[in-house]
């Protein structure tokens, strides 16, 4: 297991800028990973986002080492900022939950 990776300051613009540059593809993308996450795996994501504070960098890594299988699936890349990003936004999206509830 790797060290924790703590959020630092992950600005919600970051995800206006990839939502804005891939367009309906990343909304797309995210309702994709929401419709394969069940409630336990979204609910690992919110924990590891809200609780520990782990950046999306480190999401990934986790994701990946947790549920490979699911990761190969869904091109989840470990280490990578997006892919932690789209694994926030699906959970977000599974739950019902929106940034503001302190997703950030």
């Amino acid at each position: 297991m790797h060290q924790i990776e703590k959020k630092t300051e992950e600005n919600p613009v970051v995800r206006d800028i990839y939502s804005d540059l891939f367009k309906g593809k990343w909304d797309k993308g995210i309702s994709t990973i929401s419709k394969s996450l069940s409630i336990k795996i979204a609910r690992d994501i919110k924990s590891w986002r809200m609780t520990e504070e782990c950046s999306w960098r480190f999401i990934a890594t986790r994701f990946v080492e947790k549920y490979p299988d699911a990761s190969a699936k869904l091109n989840i890349i470990s280490g990578n900022q997006i892919s932690g990003m789209q694994l926030c936004d699906a959970a977000m999206k599974k739950l019902k939950e929106t940034i503001e509830q302190g997703w950030n």
